[in-house]
Order: structure tokens, then C-alpha cells, then sequence
């Protein structure tokens, strides 16, 4: 067909621009090249010529569509045609077709009378005869009989006060009062109530504490005071209790390990734990050193304490000893100078665990001026003895003094970890008396 208006012709095919270009478009100042301009012109005179060629005129196409002359029959059982779809499952009209819907309706609509007739069947089936009925109904009179005859448990009141309950073998539920009442009551259950149950010569009692909930049962096998001894019947609240005491042992237990060396924890398995206790080392560690120091005229403040340490004491030790070399040199001297004063001020040797709790080796004690040398001492952790010996300091040349036993307390100290052997100055006075301390160390540490 024939377009009033001719599409331009527009030679020169020009170049296509880039995509980004093509999607940004033209912006201010832009200056496009000749090239992409004639590939716009050129595709679109081509892109018009296109359209007018192979378009078509609405009218053209109405007229062409309204000169189709179809007529199609209505179909029937002899004969092909159109045909109405129906959802209907009772109708009898032969030119209509069933839906999808329409035939799953019929199919369920079977389904569920099939299964109605079975399940009708299986009732027939089962129904019980007048005879069969009243035989059932007759042995289930019987039983009921017999059951109540064998179970029958009767409340017999309250327990005459002074009775024996080895004598109480008859079945049923006793109220009791304070246990001092009665005979062959356990003491711990005042007010309770007494379950009494008999088959043939086997008896059984349970008692119930109504204060307490504690409950208790014994046995008798045959009519006499063979009685069995009261146990307790365990309550949730036992089972709790055996847990938490289980679990703060085996805690204890983890804890006693990991204080030998060997990381253990609460949460750990018997197994693990007995594993982790066969790799605990149990040699006593032994050794030896020679200390030689001293601190001379060295001044500690009021209610302040400064320590010196003597000695590094590995953990698991027994005993800790200190001998001098030379009796005229060697030892241990403690000096305290101070005004006369109220507080006593300290100056000692002290044995210090882990978790800073003391015992006390040697002491020198003053509120004046005064010293003390000490030759020797011996400390016993698992016998609980201190023994040493000691002079004056003003005694010339020194002597050998004897040893002296005292007996010492060890209850919390904690061997199982390093020790501290140290000097340990303290002034306990709260104003402003100044304490002067010599101090002197020469001898061999040892232990074992």
C-alpha cells in the first residue's frame, strides 16, 4: 500500500557511537562528531523505509478479516463442532464435556462410598452376639470381684496410742502421732500416716511423715516379728543432694590435683581425674644453697613491714634446715633498735606459701634495743616441730647452744606449691617511731 509521505534518504552510514555515549546522551557543549550524526540519520531513514514497506492500513486488515466466512456446528454425538464445559456430576445433557473439577468430584464422591462400605463391612463383622456379650460382661464382674477382694484397702483410723506396729499386719491406712507413742516406730517420723499391705504372709509397712515427707518402708515374710530393719525411700530431693555432694567432691578432688601441677577440672570424667592423679609427680624435691647477705642499720617506718628473701623452697618440701659453717662467723642474726615503746616491733624469719599465709622460723622480738644470733634451726611441715638454737648477740665467742623443740601449727598452710624463706621487719608502731634493723644471713639452706 501507498504512504502519503515519503521516509528521507540518507546515504552516508556513518559511524555508531560507543554504548556508554548512547546511554549518557548529549550533554552541554558537547560538539558530536559528523560520523555519528550520519550513522543516526542513516538508521533512520533505513528504519522508516522499513515501516512503510511491510505496514498495513487498519481499514485493510478490517475489511480483509470481515470477508472470512467460518461457521462451525455445535457438536454432537455423530458430529464434531463447538462444545460447553460443564462442572455438573448429576446432569444428563449429551452436548456438554465435563471439566477437570467436574470429574474429581465424581471420583471423590466414589471414593469415599467405597470406603463407607468397608468400613460398614468391618462394623458387621464385629458385632458382638447377645451370648458372646454377656459372657464378657460376666468375666468382667468376676474380675472386678476378685481384684477388690485381694486390694480392698480400708482406712482404719487413727493407731491406738502404746501399740506395736510389729502387731499392725491387718491392710489399710493408720494415722499416727508423735513417735514416742507407739513401739517399733522409727524416732525422726512423729505424725505419720501407716500403709499396711498384706498378701497371703508377706506384709509390707510404709511410713509417711506429714511434716517432714520423709518416708520409710520394712518387710515381713511370714506372721512374726521377723521384720526386716526401717529403710528410707528416696526422694528427688536425695538423688539432688548425692549429685551436688558427687560434684563438690570430684571439685575438691580437680582442685587437689591442679594444686600438684596437673591441670584438672570438676566438669572431668572419674576416669580423667584418675588418669590426671597417676601424673602427679610424688618425689620429695631435695637440694641445698648457700646464702650469704646482710642489711645493716636500715630503718623501717612506722606501721609499715619490708621483707628480704632468704631462700626459693619448691613446692611438696618436708623439711627445711639452716646450719652455719663456721660457729665463730656463720648464722642468722637479728638486730632490732628502737625508743622504748609500747608496740613490740618484729624481726623474724617466716616460711611464706603461695597464698601468703606465714609460719613462723626464728623471732626477734623488742620494744628496746636488742639482738640475737641463731646457728641453727630445723622445720618440720609434716610433723608440725620447729627446733633452733640461739645466743645473745653480745656473747663471745659463740657458742654451740643446744636446740630448742616447739611445736608449730601448719593447718591451712599450703606445702604444695613454692615457698618463700625470708626476713620479714615489721614496726607496728602508729606514729612516727622509726625502727633500725640489722640483719645477717651466712649459712646453707637445705631441704628435703
Amino acid at each position: 500500500m501507498a504512504f502519503d509521505k515519503k521516509a528521507p534518504t540518507w546515504g552516508a552510514p556513518g559511524v555508531e557511537p560507543p554504548e556508554s555515549k548512547k546511554q549518557e546522551g548529549w550533554q552541554v557543549n558537547d560538539k558530536p562528531p559528523a560520523a555519528w550524526w550520519n550513522w543516526f540519520m542513516n538508521l533512520t531513514s533505513e528504519a522508516l523505509k522499513e515501516l512503510q514497506e511491510k505496514a498495513a492500513e487498519q481499514a485493510w486488515v478490517q475489511e480483509q478479516i470481515n470477508a472470512i466466512d467460518v461457521d462451525i456446528q455445535d457438536a454432537s454425538l455423530t458430529q464434531k463442532g463447538i462444545v460447553q464445559l460443564s462442572n455438573a456430576t448429576n446432569g444428563t445433557r449429551e452436548n456438554v464435556a465435563a471439566t477437570e473439577k467436574a470429574v474429581k468430584d465424581a471420583y471423590d464422591r466414589g471414593s469415599a462410598g467405597v470406603n463407607a462400605a468397608a468400613a460398614a463391612q468391618a462394623k458387621a463383622d464385629a458385632a458382638e452376639t447377645p451370648a458372646g456379650a454377656q459372657a464378657k460382661a460376666n468375666a468382667a464382674e468376676a474380675n472386678a470381684k476378685n481384684y477388690v477382694n485381694l486390694n480392698a484397702v480400708r482406712v482404719m483410723g487413727g493407731l491406738a496410742i502404746g501399740s506395736d506396729l510389729n502387731n499392725v499386719v491387718t491392710s489399710g491406712f493408720y494415722q499416727l502421732l508423735a513417735a514416742s507413742n507407739y513401739t517399733n516406730v522409727p524416732s525422726n517420723m512423729d505424725w505419720s500416716i501407716l500403709e499396711v499391705a498384706v498378701s497371703g504372709s508377706y506384709v509390707i509397712q510404709t511410713l509417711t511423715s506429714v511434716t517432714s515427707q520423709l518416708r520409710m518402708f520394712r518387710t515381713r515374710t511370714e506372721f512374726s516379728n521377723g521384720w526386716s530393719t526401717w529403710r528410707k525411700i528416696l526422694q528427688q530431693s536425695d538423688y539432688d543432694a548425692l549429685f551436688q555432694s558427687v560434684a563438690n567432691g570430684k571439685q575438691a578432688i580437680a582442685t587437689a590435683i591442679s594444686g600438684k601441677g596437673v591441670a584438672a577440672s570438676g566438669s572431668d570424667e572419674f576416669a580423667v581425674l584418675a588418669n590426671k592423679i597417676s601424673q602427679i609427680k610424688t618425689e620429695t624435691p631435695s637440694g641445698s644453697v648457700y646464702v650469704d647477705f646482710s642489711q645493716q642499720d636500715y630503718m623501717v617506718w612506722a606501721n609499715t613491714t619490708q621483707r628480704y628473701k632468704i631462700a626459693d623452697i619448691p613446692a611438696g618440701v618436708k623439711m627445711i634446715s639452716f646450719e652455719y659453717v663456721s660457729s665463730t662467723i656463720d648464722g642468722i642474726y637479728l638486730k632490732v633498735e628502737q625508743p622504748l615503746s609500747a608496740y613490740v616491733s618484729i624481726l623474724n624469719v617466716v616460711l611464706r606459701d603461695a597464698n601468703g599465709m606465714e609460719l613462723e622460723v626464728l623471732n626477734e622480738s623488742r620494744s628496746t634495743y636488742g639482738g640475737r644470733y641463731f646457728p641453727r634451726f630445723l622445720l618440720n611441715l609434716v610433723t608440725n616441730k620447729r627446733t633452733y638454737s640461739s645466743v645473745a648477740d653480745n656473747v663471745f665467742p659463740r657458742p654451740n647452744p643446744n636446740m630448742n623443740r616447739f611445736d608449730i601449727s601448719t593447718t591451712g598452710f599450703d606445702r604444695s606449691r613454692p615457698m618463700v624463706l625470708e626476713i620479714k621487719a615489721q614496726n607496728p608502731s602508729p606514729n612516727d617511731n622509726t625502727m633500725r634493723v640489722t640483719h645477717m644471713v651466712q649459712g646453707t639452706v637445705s631441704y628435703a
